[in-house]
């Protein structure tokens, strides 16, 4: 008997969105059996999805907010409602392939793995390899660097591990398989990112320094529509200043190396006074929002646990590859 997964939809009022996602899970569960189970979180605030979940898709659990909760808090609700161990965050913009789950499924057979994350493919594009991400410093502020959205793939030089499975930094937020004990006991993802964006390279972050470790799996393929649900209803400059925001609040919370935090001062105090000639106030905005929560960044803060992190991930990302 294959080993269940509970399967978690945050998902707001798109319903042509929300019905192209479960028609491919669907077809991408097939072969599994009746063990698993789905459940969309309807984080619309008005409650629409229920009905039309039990009338067009009755094998979908729905969990109903009474208010808009965004991405990190509804997928939270799911994950509290789930009924197996492993749970499989899945965007409504995310489109599975048949076969997806039972790789990642083989991955979590190791303890020390929090979670497994797929080979997700940018609009469905095989040159477009969406999952397989680091950790830089960009002037001294953290960014996530992802293949299929920073840089031509005809300029990209993948390494051979790019090819097969090994480790990544920290698991895609809109589709991982992840063990629900431990990421309720890591207290899920930080209310700090909040609204949306690098939460989930929060969480995987503090997964590391848990002693855990994250997982890509290159046989487990789903597709992803970018940005088909916070980018239908939320403008891009919001969108750009959450990123920014949260940029910022992920290198105050982890980044303990000393040079490197010199380094990050230069450039924000350097930023800031160029935004201000400049009259950029998508940066100084992000920055203001920022510094709000910058007491819960740092209260979060263990010192040199980040230096130490990115080291056992370089180390672990080295071991696995096969030049």
């Amino acid at each position: 008997m294959k080993r269940p997964v509970s399967i978690v939809i945050p998902a707001l009022d798109d319903r042509a969105l929300l019905g192209r996602a479960l028609d491919t899970l669907w077809s991408a569960l097939k072969d599994r059996g009746e063990s698993d189970e789905v459940i969309v979180v309807d984080d619309s605030g008005a409650g629409r999805l229920a009905a039309w979940l039990a009338a067009d898709h009755p094998r979908a659990r729905a969990v109903v907010n009474a208010e808009n909760l965004g991405f990190a808090r509804a997928l939270s609700a799911g994950v509290e409602r789930a009924h197996h161990a492993l749970v499989f965050a899945m965007n409504s913009d995310v489109c599975p392939r048949p076969g997806f789950l039972d790789p990642l499924v083989s991955a979590m057979g190791d303890p020390r793995v929090f979670a497994a994350v797929p080979r997700i493919l940018l609009g469905g594009r095989e040159d477009s390899i969406e999952s397989v991400v680091s950790v830089e410093l960009e002037g001294g502020i953290a960014r996530g660097v992802q293949s299929a959205l920073e840089r031509p793939r005809k300029d990209l030089l993948a390494p051979p591990w790019w090819t097969r499975d090994g480790v990544t930094p920290f698991p895609m937020g809109g589709a991982f398989l992840f063990q629900r004990a431990v990421f309720l006991e890591l207290g899920g993802f930080d209310r700090a990112f909040e609204p949306f964006y690098l939460e989930d390279m929060d969480l995987g972050w503090r997964a590391w320094k848990a002693g855990f470790e994250c997982r890509y799996v290159y046989d487990a393929v789903v597709e992803h529509h970018h940005r088909g649900t916070i980018g239908a209803v939320v403008p891009e400059a919001v969108v750009r200043a959450a990123i920014e925001r949260n940029r910022l609040l992920f290198t105050w919370k982890h980044l303990d190396d000393p040079a490197a935090l010199e380094e990050h001062v230069r450039t924000l105090s350097r930023r800031v006074v160029e935004a201000r000639v400049l009259e950029d106030r998508a940066f100084l905005t992000a920055l203001c929002l920022a510094l709000e929560d910058r007491v819960r960044a740092g209260d979060a803060r263990d010192p040199l646990e980040g230096a130490a992190t990115w080291q056992r991930i370089q180390a672990a990302s080295a071991a696995r590859r096969d030049f």
